[in-house]
């Protein structure tokens, strides 16, 4: 078969390498140097015969680990570690698949492309000191052709993927337009108001409470934010008495069901209630209002494309990756 050639763009490849700089997979398996035999005698997947071990997960996962660590305890560490280890078998299998079709084809990645990313790795890593690196390497139970290997098939299966998935990606000006058109609400900031409120406990059928909310509510006709404070410093049961009611900005539309018919559309300085709840009764003053406003075409186009864009790729590389997948045998394992 003649030996075929991808062509590359300089512009793609300057991007490529930023993106596929294996600094972190190289600082993941010196982190594990200590638990490397272990690791790599857990067989987590295989794919057409081949394990796919923990530490092989973990040379993806394990910077990505330590910062969950600093986030989440127990349960939910371990299912957040669980999720991000899936993620990464997935990635995994993809990236070789992908990198089987490269060598299969015949593709050739210019050994210049290799270089770089062995020099930016010495220059993270090493001063920009080769040798030093390769001493790094031995420390983490690797050699300078496994560094080669590994870099040769992040870049290869990235540069296919971006051929594959990327290049013929192009979202028109009325595609961009359309979905402005068709998702108005998205790029609408709803109407918001800044309360104060009163809060009364009251039991159901409890008259005390009911006679004292009437007679509140005509105290509080024409309070002023700061007389609608004091009351509610004096009388509010709610968590926010103390402050003198003020609840903030809430947006109209998250508003609970018992207050919108009463809120909506309210001017400023109006007060209302006893608004009668499961709870108890409120009294709420909207304090300030700010009305809806939408988001112009030429001020969100850009980023319409670029979400467009983006969903147009991962639709294409899920087409790709499920091609590839279809031939293959996948065994995972708990």
């Amino acid at each position: 078969m003649r030996t075929r050639k991808l062509k590359f763009r300089t512009a793609i490849l300057k991007k490529t390498l930023a993106i596929l700089s294996f600094v972190a997979f190289f600082n993941s398996l010196a982190l594990l140097a200590e638990e490397r035999p272990l690791a790599k005698s857990i067989v987590m997947a295989t794919l057409n015969g081949e394990p796919i071990t923990l530490l092989d997960v973990l040379a993806d996962t394990a910077p990505r680990e330590k910062k969950l660590a600093m986030r989440y305890s127990g349960g939910r560490l371990k299912k957040k570690k669980a999720k991000l280890r899936r993620e990464a078998i997935e990635n995994i299998i993809d990236r070789r698949l992908v990198y089987t079709q490269f060598k299969q084809r015949k593709y050739k990645l210019p050994e210049s492309i290799i270089e770089r990313m062995l020099d930016g790795l010495a220059k993270s890593l090493a001063g920009g000191d080769r040798k030093l690196l390769e001493k790094k390497a031995r420390d983490a139970g690797l050699t300078m052709k496994d560094l080669r290997e590994q870099a040769m098939e992040r870049a290869a299966s990235s540069l296919l993927i971006n051929e594959r998935c990327s290049k013929s990606v192009y979202i028109t000006p009325k595609q961009v337009y359309d979905y402005y058109v068709a998702n108005r609400d998205e790029f609408t900031t709803p109407a918001r108001l800044n309360l104060q409120a009163i809060f009364l406990k009251c039991a159901s059928g409890d008259s005390t409470v009911a006679r004292f909310a009437e007679r509140l509510k005509k105290t509080l006709r024409s309070a002023d934010e700061v007389k609608f404070a004091e009351y509610a410093s004096l009388y509010s049961q709610g968590p926010n008495h103390k402050n003198g009611g003020r609840v903030g900005w809430i947006p109209e539309t998250e508003l609970r069901p018992e207050f919108i018919k009463f809120l909506t559309g309210a001017k400023p300085g109006s007060i209302h209630g006893p608004i009668k709840t499961p709870e108890g009764v409120y009294f709420i003053r909207v304090a300030k209002r700010e009305e809806s406003r939408s988001r112009s075409f030429e001020s969100v186009k850009k980023n319409i494309r670029k979400n467009l864009t983006d969903d147009a790729k991962k639709k294409k590389y899920k087409q790709y990756s499920d091609s590839l997948r279809k031939f293959s045998v996948i065994r995972y394992f708990d």
